[in-house]
């Protein structure tokens, strides 16, 4: 989570197209969908490719438990 809160901050509300701390966002987005975001990053919102066939360090197991983890603590 230490590379999120980088940007998303500590709450994960400090990007407001992408709020990881609110369960309604996080809901609304299928899982899918959050897996390719955190692999292939998003260039137009300056997010980095996370994903190990962007270039990363995290393979799709570790971004799935990213995923899962996030809608587990979101408020």
């Amino acid at each position: 989570m230490k590379y999120c809160a980088m940007c998303h901050g500590q709450d994960g509300l400090q990007v407001p197209v992408a709020p990881l701390g609110r369960k309604s966002w996080l809901g609304s987005k299928a899982t899918e969908f959050l897996v390719v975001i955190i692999a292939g990053g998003k260039t137009s919102g300056g997010m980095p490719a996370w994903g190990l066939d962007y270039g990363g360090f995290m393979a799709r197991e570790e971004i799935l438990a990213i995923v899962q983890y996030l809608r587990s603590i979101a408020q």
